[in-house]
């Protein structure tokens, strides 16, 4: 048939009358709008985003839905534009995680969301990934080779997709001959498993009624524990077609709680004792593709007001947990693993960029980049923008040093160029302010002005010792302060 997108020109008013036909119709699910687009399209992404746009202007509700495989080389495209995602390999683990993670995905995302506005400027792709898995042989034209996993290949990929943050998964199955999933034994594995543990699961990760306690991989094992109710959960699957033995740390992310003397009982899984106890980690033997799911009730109590926090290592820097934690809810700072912010390490030059190019919530159409900045870095936006606004200068021949430690002085150069750029610079100041400081001689000629104007308004204290250390670097928790202090003024 004619696999086209609605975006194409011999399609796009056909495309129109459908969407406004079909949008308010209460058996309407959703748009699927391609077929493995790079197979059938040699440039599948403007084509994507038109059909995006097209359909989003006429109904902004309901999900626009593309299918693709990851021989296709475009799964991270199909995911940054469509609401859901439907995948052809199955089970999940004959392919790799990295392709099917959600990381590159979002990132895709990230820079095409200009592209993906409606024409008024709205209706950009606000929902969550969601998957839906699918099942068939190698060669879909011979009945014979239709391959229906089992009940354990099937939790297996549900619970790869949860870890990696999807917010909505379904199954179905295709086959010429029988379409019915119900005349298949996979059914009845599917039914118990979701009243066994999705349920549950749905509610802990989708919907985010528990909180975060460690995550790793040990020999193709991939783990996660959470605290729900006050009890402990361990959920691990076998990511190989092979039986594994691993033993799973019960031990917060930041190193904060560790878990002693526990009882536990099996909520899902196959072959597994049903119950366990043990002293600081949990061993499972799995099936091959195998899962597991065991609550576990430690001896002691949790204190989960430690893990409620947005970043457990903030151990010693008490003093910018306030600033940290309310520029994380405003979107301003980035973390450097799973609930780590690492505030004791010196600020890199594209992470203090961004840092205040979020804070000063300054945006540019420009995306031209410095030369040694990569395109795709999660920071690139940022420092393209402040680039434009003539806040970053770079350090000579189109290069800006992304990865080096900025030293304060040129922090607070830079700091004060933003703030004039947003109508909010500071009031110049002669160098008598710096006085006050031990240190004032060490501070460049080029950074005098700007050093005194942040002193004078606040921005910058100095240390306790009486120097503003202008040549040293500032840690990611001093930028943060800083931060802090330019937002709430």
């Amino acid at each position: 048939g004619d696999m086209k997108p609605p975006s194409y020109p011999h399609k796009i008013e056909e495309s129109k009358k459908v969407v406004e036909a079909c949008k308010d119709h209460p058996a309407l699910f959703g748009y699927i709008v391609m077929d493995e687009p790079g197979i059938h399209l040699s440039d599948p992404i403007p084509h994507l985003i038109a059909s995006y746009k097209l359909i989003r202007d006429i109904d902004p509700v309901h999900p626009i839905i593309i299918q693709d495989a990851v021989g296709t080389g475009f799964m991270d495209t199909s995911t940054a534009c469509s609401d859901i995602l439907i995948m052809h390999e199955y089970p999940m683990n004959k392919v790799t995680m990295e392709l099917y993670g959600m990381e590159l995905p979002i990132i895709t995302m990230e820079r095409h969301e200009e592209e993906l506005k409606g024409t008024d400027g709205s209706h950009i792709r606000r929902k969550p990934v969601h998957v839906l898995g699918q099942s068939f042989g190698e060669d879909r034209e011979v009945a014979e080779a239709f391959y229906l996993p089992t009940k354990d290949e099937a939790k297996n990929v549900i619970y790869q997709f949860l870890m990696e943050g999807v917010k909505g998964i379904g199954y179905y199955s295709f086959e010429e001959s029988n379409g019915l999933l119900k005349d298949w034994e996979l059914f009845p594995g599917l039914v118990e498993f979701a009243e066994e543990e999705m349920f549950f699961l749905t509610d802990a990760l989708i919907f985010e009624n528990s909180i975060f306690f460690n995550e790793g991989r040990i020999d193709d094992v991939r783990w996660r524990t959470f605290v729900k109710d006050g009890k402990l959960y361990v959920m691990a699957m076998n990511l190989k077609e092979e039986q594994k033995t691993v033993t799973i740390p019960l031990e917060s992310q930041s190193g904060a709680i560790k878990v002693g003397s526990y009882t536990g009982v099996l909520k899902g899984g196959t072959e597994l004792p049903k119950e366990i106890s043990g002293d600081g980690s949990v061993t499972v033997s799995f099936i091959p593709f195998g899962t597991v799911l065991y609550e576990v009730i430690p001896e002691q109590s949790i204190d989960t007001s430690i893990l409620e926090k947005s970043f457990e290592d903030m151990g010693g820097h008490t003093w910018a947990e306030e600033a940290i934690e309310f520029l994380n809810e405003e979107g301003v700072v980035n973390s450097t693993g799973v609930r780590t912010f690492s505030p004791g390490t010196n600020i890199t030059r594209a992470d203090f960029a961004m840092f205040l190019i979020r804070a000063l919530n300054i945006g540019a159409e420009s995306t031209a980049v410095f030369a040694d900045v990569d395109p795709n870095a999660y920071y690139a936006k940022e420092i393209a923008a402040g680039r434009a606004a003539g806040i970053l200068k770079g350090v000579g021949d189109d290069a800006y040093n992304p990865d080096a430690e900025i030293t304060r002085q040129d922090m607070m150069v830079i700091v004060k160029r933003g703030l004039a750029y947003v109508d909010k610079n500071p009031e110049n100041s002669d160098a008598s302010v710096l006085e006050a400081f031990s240190d004032r001689m060490l501070i460049a000629d080029y950074a005098q002005d700007a050093l005194a104007a942040m002193v004078k308004s606040g921005i910058i204290k100095g240390n306790a010792d009486g120097t503003l250390n202008p040549k040293g670097n500032a840690t990611r928790a001093e930028a943060a302060t800083i931060m802090y202090r330019i937002m709430q003024q």
